[in-house]
């Protein structure tokens, strides 16, 4: 019985095999020397869907640094550059598009006046998804000892991070950030 099988398989499979080695195509363009990669072309932050606020340099009254259609989301008070004056941290939210950017303003008290000394557009994310739900349950921007510390915690894939900022000399440095994740089958927390 095996002998009739080898019989025709044998001959079935040369056919198979030469045939799959025939090239019926000819190649009839030449291969570039070189590769022309495009880069990805830079956001303009001008066409963004929710423009990005503008933001004075100084200001009396925090009210005078909130935009239209703004509100302040989170605030936090204390002594950032440890020159004795109560410095402020904002993180507003777009009363219109819950899903826009939230700017961070770090103001720095300055006499009678506040100056904004940093603006960050990635310290916090929108509050909302596009889904409705909420990006964190739970969000916090506190000053303690010098410190800018901000916390965002949810349930699941995005679990929680808590950042730690400071100013070495003029500059707002992220000095210390803990993360901790869980998805499907995981949880590993992180200290940097």
């Amino acid at each position: 019985m095996y002998k009739k099988l080898y019989q025709y398989l044998l001959p079935l499979t040369s056919v198979v095999a030469f045939a799959a080695c025939q090239n019926g195509q000819k190649q009839t363009t030449a291969i570039a020397d070189t590769v022309v990669v495009q880069q990805p072309e830079k956001p303009n932050m001008d066409q963004l869907e929710t423009p990005l606020p503008a933001f004075p340099n100084m200001v009396y009254k925090v009210a005078q640094l909130i935009p239209q259609y703004y509100d302040i989301d989170l605030e936090a008070e204390g002594d950032l550059n440890n020159d004795g004056l109560a410095d402020k941290a904002l993180v507003l939210i777009n009363t219109r598009d819950t899903t826009a950017q939230r700017p961070t303003l770090v103001l720095l008290k300055q006499g009678n006046a506040y100056s904004v000394n940093t603006i960050s557009y990635t310290a916090f994310d929108p509050k909302f998804r596009e889904d409705g739900f909420k990006n964190y349950d739970y969000e916090e921007v506190s000053i303690d000892s010098g410190k800018l510390v901000i916390k965002k915690q949810a349930m699941g894939p995005a679990g929680s991070i808590e950042s730690t900022y400071k100013y070495m000399g003029d500059d707002l440095v992220l000095t210390y950030i803990t993360t901790f994740n869980m998805g499907a089958g995981m949880a590993k927390p992180s200290k940097n």
